[in-house]
């Protein structure tokens, strides 16, 4: 149960935090100019992604075909 704990602190700290790092860094970048973002696929899942945490900020988010 421990480890289960620590995997899980990890995880925030590497992906979670880092989501929230990058939602909030993303958009003055993104009002100067069109920006082409790539990140992993780690960070596109969830409901901590960087991609919710953009829709929750009122962005519109597609996928580039």
């Amino acid at each position: 149960q421990s480890q289960m704990k620590d995997s899980k602190d990890i995880e925030n700290l590497i992906l979670g935090q880092r989501n929230a790092d990058w939602a909030s860094k993303m958009p003055p970048i993104m009002k100067e100019q069109p920006t082409f973002f790539a990140v992993g696929f780690a960070h596109l899942a969830g409901n901590d992604s960087v991609l919710s945490l953009l829709k929750q900020q009122g962005y519109s988010v597609e996928a580039v075909k």
